[in-house]
């Protein structure tokens, strides 16, 4: 899922101003209402989160850094059916 995943884009739009701080030291002023698309397969191949990252590993999601960067299903209360608990 995390090389292959369904969600090519994960789209979302900021809901109030807020400043990205990139590992760089670089910052990027996000306004109220700015659309971001974050682009999945760039980020699951990406070394800098994913060491080796065509490389099987499921130890890697051992870490809670790594997991955090994992959307293999997109991001929010509907990624997927089996992470809220039961209505019942």
């Amino acid at each position: 899922m995390r090389l292959y995943s369904p969600v090519t884009l994960l789209a979302r739009k900021a809901s109030e101003d807020y400043t990205l701080k990139a590992p760089t030291g670089e910052e990027v002023f996000l306004k109220k209402g700015t659309q971001v698309l974050l682009p999945m397969g760039g980020l699951s191949l990406d070394e800098r989160v994913f060491p080796d990252p065509k490389v099987y590993n499921p130890d890697r999601f051992d870490d809670p850094e790594q997991r955090r960067y994992f959307m293999g299903f997109g991001d929010g209360p509907r990624q997927c059916v089996g992470k809220q608990p039961h209505p019942l």
